[in-house]
């Protein structure tokens, strides 16, 4: 027997009374149809909930900067279409154009938003003076641990940005505006004298090189490829404790070839 939209508004009932999120394909595949069937049945995806009376109390341009997240997560950037964007937020084609003109303008928006890197510079400037053994640590675990749940984010961003065209522009602002926030907040500590001093842009290298590493690489990449697992931020801990004891000023005293300020 064909699926009618009553079995599609007791599949969403069942789904909403549960807390499942009700996406269009979640109900079609409730409901045993097709995506192309569900929307045959119902027209728009937002009304037909709207007339269940679910209201999850979230903007269009939240839904669609989620579901957008999600997609690039589980697929890459590359898949991310505007049609299959507006499908998964339960929007109109309208409105999401009228939100966001193109998917460059969409990546761009998710780049400024939901990136971690955006808020490194504020940060590093609030705590010029604190020293790097007590900035550092807490500062890149707490990092990590963000970056990890927007890993497919991070991804696109640095796979963005290592392209130079208008449409990646955002990307490679971001990039930039992270590695020079924290340049200039490393070489205040060699003047300091709290680091040794080194070429400022390979000690961010140094720092970051690997952290962006561990954080872009599938989690089953590493446990047992090198002893037992350690947990993300134990992990960044000793990353970081790594890079502290290579930049300690004492370090490069006992380094004859390396020259202090």
């Amino acid at each position: 027997m064909a699926a009618s939209r009553e079995d599609l508004e007791e599949a969403a009932r069942r789904m909403l009374a549960h807390g499942e999120r009700p996406t269009p394909e979640a109900l079609a595949q409730a409901a045993g149809v097709s995506r192309s069937t569900y929307f045959r049945l119902v027209g728009s995806h937002r009304d037909f909930l709207s007339s269940l009376g679910w209201d999850d109390g979230v903007s269009a341009r939240e839904r669609i900067l989620q579901a957008a997240l999600e997609m690039i997560d589980e697929m890459g950037v590359s898949a991310l279409g505007m049609d299959l964007v507006a499908t998964r937020a339960g929007t109109s084609r309208a409105t999401l154009y009228r939100l966001f003109a193109n998917k460059a303008e969409l990546f761009s928006a998710l780049a400024k938003e939901h990136a971690p890197l955006q808020a490194l510079r504020a940060l590093l400037e609030q705590q010029a003076a604190t020293p790097p053994a007590d900035l550092l640590p807490p500062l890149l675990k707490a990092g990590v641990i963000r970056l990890l749940k927007r890993r497919g984010l991070l991804r696109a961003i640095l796979a963005e940005a290592a392209i130079d065209t208008p449409d990646t522009t955002t990307a490679r602002a971001i990039v930039v505006e992270a590695y020079e926030a924290l340049a200039r907040y490393l070489l205040q500590q060699m003047d300091a004298g709290r680091l040794r001093r080194v070429e400022p842009a390979a000690a961010v290298q140094a720092l970051l090189g690997p952290v962006l590493f561990y954080a872009t690489t599938r989690p089953e990449t590493w446990p047992g490829a090198a002893g037992s697992a350690l947990d993300p931020e134990e992990m960044v801990g000793e990353m970081v404790a790594i890079w502290l004891r290579g930049m300690s000023p004492a370090e490069a005293a006992a380094d004859p070839e390396t020259p202090l300020a």
